[in-house]
């Protein structure tokens, strides 16, 4: 059983966007994560240069997660 892609590639650039609301959902979530997790370091961590480390290190994490699965997601092919 096919699923219909939630992403598919952009027409210019590299990456995809969201073509459905499902699609348009999981950007936004991944968007409010992204801000939650600056907010919650810059508000917890006093150190400047470990607060942006611990900020790479995050988002890095959250974007390996998001990346793959909006691939998952996507069409296969420019159609």
């Amino acid at each position: 059983m096919d699923q219909e892609p939630w992403f598919q590639p952009r027409r210019f650039g590299v990456g995809l966007t969201p073509i459905t609301w499902q699609g348009a959902c999981v950007t936004l979530l991944i968007v409010l994560v992204l801000f939650a997790t600056v907010g919650v370091v810059v508000k917890t961590v006093r150190d400047p240069v470990t607060a942006v480390l611990i900020i790479l290190v995050l988002t890095g994490a959250e974007l390996a997660v998001f990346i793959p699965f909006t691939y998952k997601h996507a069409k296969r092919t420019r159609d």
